[in-house]
């Protein structure tokens, strides 16, 4: 009689232990919208979902795109500062489209300037440091500038700021991550200045920054290769 309670003791146990199928997707679910919301790293692939999503979107021009791009670097990656430019096909020069954080004056200041492809490459016209393929880092020790970009930065503030440690991101810097097509063509970049933390955006946020620049660079090609098919 003893050996049979102890039995059936053991299967409640058993029983109230057990998890029902329900309850494993219920887990998974709340996990997956609430549980990793303050994960930066889920955070970052979140934004590269969204990207896609805009991307392949019906109706949604290149302009459009490249807009989302600048707001979802900024809301995602602590940056103060998003703009991006790309080849104008008209005369064949690199302009800034789209900007998300600027004041109105230090856009409308933006918008004015042109490139060469051969800037992007011209060291004796601006200093920088190669961080990987696609991104160069830009300190305003090195007076990253030229003379028409001055209205593009504060000056006063960037002869105030001192850089006290390696991290510390002073008002100056920046970072540009070219956008390329097949070939490595060169399509556009993506540039940020400045970060809420005030530090120089770290390795896993390059990355991530990376990706944003290869998933515009791929959009942007399927996007012209399907307007060539229209002809």
């Amino acid at each position: 009689m003893r050996d049979t309670h102890q039995k059936d003791d053991k299967t409640d146990r058993q029983t109230l232990n057990e998890t029902s199928p329900a309850m494993v997707g219920r887990k998974l679910r709340s996990d997956y919208t609430y549980g990793t919301a303050k994960d930066p790293s889920v955070r970052a692939l979140e934004g590269m979902q969204l990207l896609l999503d805009q991307a392949l979107k019906e109706g949604v021009s290149v302009k459009q795109l490249l807009e989302f791009a600048a707001k979802l670097v900024y809301s995602q990656f602590n940056i103060k500062e998003v703009a991006i430019g790309m080849k104008d096909s008209a005369d064949g020069l690199y302009k800034y489209v789209a900007m998300y954080g600027m004041r109105v004056d230090v856009w409308e200041a933006h918008k004015k300037l042109s490139y060469t492809k051969e800037d992007f490459s011209d060291q004796k016209k601006y200093r920088w440091l190669a961080i990987s393929k696609q991104t160069k880092l830009f300190l305003a020790e090195d007076n990253p500038y030229q003379e028409n970009e001055q209205n593009t930065y504060s000056r006063h503030l960037m002869l105030k700021s001192k850089r006290k440690t390696a991290d510390d991101s002073i008002e100056g810097d920046y970072l540009d991550i070219v956008i390329q097509g097949p070939n490595d063509i060169l399509l556009g970049w993506l540039e940020i200045s400045g970060t809420w933390d005030n530090k120089i955006p770290d390795a896993r946020t390059v990355r991530c920054l990376e990706i944003v620049a290869s998933t515009l660079g791929i959009a942007l090609t399927l996007r012209r290769e399907e307007e060539l098919s229209k002809e």
